[in-house]
């Protein structure tokens, strides 16, 4: 029998290059050598006898993306909850502030604006108008949250540096505010449109959120000049600046206060504290644009833009008016923004985020 027939081919089984006798010493020696000493990597031996199923492993960029999914989502729902718990707790102030801010000078004291909705209108007048902002604050929120935790998250992978060593600085921290900012007046504006026009005085030809949203659609469209998203450029200037300052005064309180808390980080309660020291913060540099904000989405009123709204408030009422209500905004900042972020905090420690 010809020997070759016990022979190894070239570039068979384990790619041998030399033909030894099948019953020499030297086969036998390089069979085994071959068994025992395991594939290089990347290497793969063409003998199905001796491979093994490679498991399938996804690609860095699949893990990245759905990492970056889960982190957004997780964001998304904490500010969602938070969100809808805060406007829960501090609705009655905003309905009670919103008349102050509508009716200027001629306002009567805010005691006396809170015991006129009560006695007048009822206490479930102080909720009036609620669906709107309790639909529209989780969503807002959501997507403050949902856009500021993931633009600090674009910042770390950006410094090589893990979620567990890598701290913001103070512009990162206000510019991923102003991010948040901008991102949710998408939403924020249209909200506070048909808030605004169901919390002011007067008779109104719409019964709820959803028939005054239809009713500003139906007479006056989306983008026109009485339409749905009348206010939104005057809201873009107002959440922008405050969102940053928002956000940088919450990390800044949460270094300088020590943590009480067994497990070295802050409790519930200094998370209510700061959340709250943050919102009624953020207030004080925009909230004259919030005053102009109001009368322009207000549906009684006549104003072509925050410039002119600003020159015939300014000039009725004197500089003041811009000012007018601050006191209840402040009080109402501290329970909404409290509740915000300490259900956000929590929420994030629950899922192993924070």
């Amino acid at each position: 029998m010809d020997n070759s027939l016990y022979s190894l081919n070239k570039g068979s089984c384990y790619g041998a290059t030399a033909r030894p006798h099948a019953h020499s010493p030297d086969f036998l020696s390089q069979c085994l050598h071959r068994i025992a000493t395991p594939a290089s990597a990347g290497a793969r031996p063409h003998n199905a006898l001796f491979s093994a199923k490679e498991p399938q492993v996804a690609s860095a960029g699949e893990e990245s993306f759905l990492a970056g999914v889960q982190r957004f989502a997780t964001h998304f729902v904490g500010g969602q909850i938070g969100g809808m718990v805060g406007i829960t707790v501090a609705y009655p102030l905003d309905t009670i502030k919103v008349r102050v801010q509508s009716l200027g000078m001629k306002s009567p004291p805010i005691f006396q604006v809170a015991k006129d909705i009560a006695t007048k209108e009822g206490f479930a007048s102080f909720y009036k108008g609620i669906e709107s902002p309790f639909m529209a604050y989780g969503i807002i929120k959501a997507t403050t949250f949902g856009v500021y935790g993931n633009v600090i998250d674009r910042f770390r992978s950006a410094s090589g540096e893990t979620k567990e060593i890598f701290k913001p600085s103070l512009w990162q921290i206000c510019l991923a505010g102003f991010a948040a900012g901008a991102a949710s007046t998408i939403v924020m504006g249209p909200a506070d449109r048909v808030k605004v026009a169901m919390q002011v005085e007067g008779a109104k030809p719409y019964t709820g959120t959803l028939s005054c949203a239809a009713y500003l659609i139906k007479e006056h469209g989306l983008f026109s000049k009485e339409g749905l998203f009348k206010g939104t450029f005057a809201t873009l200037m107002r959440d922008m600046p405050s969102m940053g300052v928002y956000y940088v005064i919450y990390e800044l309180g949460k270094k300088i206060m020590p943590a009480f808390g067994d497990d070295g980080r802050h409790t519930p309660v200094q998370m209510m504290f700061l959340g709250g020291l943050a919102g009624a913060g953020s207030w004080l540099p925009v909230y004259p644009v919030d005053i102009l904000k109001t009368r322009i989405q207000d549906p009684n009123s006549n104003y072509t833009g925050l410039l002119d709204c600003t020159l015939r408030s300014v000039r009725a009422e004197g500089p003041f008016v811009l000012y007018k209500g601050l006191s209840i905004e402040l009080m109402k900042a501290m329970p909404l923004h409290g509740s915000v972020f300490m259900c956000y905090e929590l929420w994030m420690r629950f899922t192993g985020e924070h």
